[in-house]
């Protein structure tokens, strides 16, 4: 029988970063400006890294400053545990990580174009 955390990691994660990169895709690709068809491109780039480090069983990286007060901690939580590979990691810690990455990467790449930033909210 495999776990949840194994199907998570493997299957899920994967699946649900796609979903993620195809949802900034469509968004940067119908937008009528070049400024948020290069922040498109650069947010789907990075998610596009995140997937390949999570199937790849590659080791977690601190999560990029986006200005949030929370960010200190995790990455200090990621220092404390050795900064663990993808599949050797305590699953709850992992998935928060995951969405936290993502959620900073988005408000990186977005910069101050409010217009976008409004639209990620929504994605």
């Amino acid at each position: 029988m495999t776990s949840f955390a194994h199907t998570s990691a493997r299957e899920r994660w994967p699946i649900i970063i796609t979903q993620g990169i195809d949802d900034v895709h469509r968004a940067a690709y119908s937008a009528k400006d070049d400024e948020s068809l290069t922040e498109g491109k650069w947010i789907v780039a990075e998610l596009a890294k995140l997937k390949y480090e999570v199937q790849h069983d590659r080791e977690l990286t601190p999560i990029p400053d986006d200005g949030e007060r929370d960010i200190n901690a995790y990455n200090e939580e990621l220092a404390a545990r050795g900064n663990p590979k993808w599949h050797n990691v305590p699953w709850l810690y992992a998935e928060c990580y995951l969405y936290r990455y993502a959620v900073a990467t988005l408000q990186i790449g977005v910069g101050t174009n409010d217009h976008n930033k409004t639209h990620i909210e929504h994605l």
